[in-house]
């Protein structure tokens, strides 16, 4: 089985005194994804994702969660000081065996600098399909209250994206079609010099 873990396994909340500070504002992690590579079942194996306060102020991490419930993130509990380093311990329950297939459904994701989630795009793809990838100058969680034009217009920008692609298809499958029938008329005519 393998398992790509990637930074506090990408779901972290850290925030400084402002609230509206991102992850990558006030902390530089030295790795952002770890290979286990095979893992025996039954046998938990663990890393760590260390990161340094790049911010001016203590840094406190309020919550750091898993995409899966076979993985636990353990966070430091107390605020990490301006310039000090800490770090993230992820343990990988192996007890039973995973499924981590890509999803291959066309995905869009947009990243909106105030909200909860910030996921590196190197994640997404691991998992995702992903065929657009936006990253908003202004919004949050609520986006579609917050930005609705903003919002809308992704949704747009990918709805004609995939409407195109699936244009092209249907134009080769036309082509592909049309030339099938003309080689079964062909075979049914008689042979000639």
């Amino acid at each position: 089985m393998r398992l790509l873990l990637s930074c506090i396994t990408a779901l972290l909340f850290i925030s400084a005194s402002a609230q509206s500070d991102s992850v990558s504002q006030v902390a530089s992690f030295k790795s952002t994804a770890h290979s286990f590579g095979k893992i025996k079942q039954h046998v938990p194996v663990t890393t760590e994702f260390s990161f340094t306060n790049t911010s001016n102020k203590n840094v406190i991490i309020e919550t750091a969660t898993a995409e899966c419930g076979c993985t636990t993130p353990e966070y430091p509990k107390t605020p990490i000081e301006k310039g000090k380093t800490a770090a993230i311990k992820v343990t990988y329950n192996a007890e039973s065996p995973g499924n981590f297939k890509k999803i291959e459904v066309p995905a869009a994701i947009t990243m909106y600098p105030k909200d909860l989630v910030i996921a590196p795009k190197e994640y997404a793809e691991r998992i995702y399909n992903v065929q657009q990838w936006n990253e908003m100058k202004k919004g949050g969680h609520f986006a579609a209250m917050e930005q609705p034009e903003l919002f809308n217009e992704d949704i747009r920008k990918f709805a004609n994206k995939i409407a195109a692609k699936n244009k092209r298809r249907k134009v080769n499958k036309d082509r592909i079609h049309k030339m099938r029938n003309e080689v079964i008329k062909r075979r049914n005519e008689p042979f000639s010099f």
